[in-house]
């Protein structure tokens, strides 16, 4: 028998946030939605590549943590965007190695976390993608 020491109910939680945009096929949704402004589930199944049940679950996730919303279009057909609600504190921004922008971008970051950080960060090159959630404070 394995004791543990100090309160046994204690676990780490994960923030919500991270939580809900960490998966890769909720990541592509963000990045899709970042890029298109608005999408509908039928254009998100084919960047997908999921089936019906399986995006909308990932899409309900994205929803609890308050990362997209939708709007029906036609009385029937669901358009997502990304959340800009003012009572939504939390914003998404993911940037790809692939976008010469984006390159310069995550090569800046790296330098920055670098000097304020004992983390040892991974080179610029080594790194594909990131994916930043801000927590905004409440006005």
């Amino acid at each position: 028998m394995i004791k543990r020491k100090g309160n046994p109910s204690r676990r780490l939680q994960t923030d919500p946030y991270i939580k809900a945009a960490s998966h890769p096929t909720r990541q592509t949704i963000l990045k899709s939605l970042q890029e298109k402004d608005a999408l509908t589930t039928i254009e998100l199944q084919e960047l997908t590549g999921e089936d019906r049940y399986n995006l909308y679950h990932h899409l309900a996730k994205l929803q609890d943590a308050g990362l997209v919303d939708y709007e029906l279009e036609d009385s029937r057909a669901k358009r997502y965007f990304l959340s800009s609600n003012e009572d939504t504190t939390e914003r998404f921004i993911y940037l790809e190695r692939s976008d010469s922008k984006a390159r310069r971008t995550i090569s800046e970051l790296l330098m920055v976390l670098a000097g304020s950080s004992e983390i040892t960060l991974p080179s610029s090159e080594d790194v594909e993608s990131v994916s930043l959630i801000f927590r905004l404070r409440k006005r």
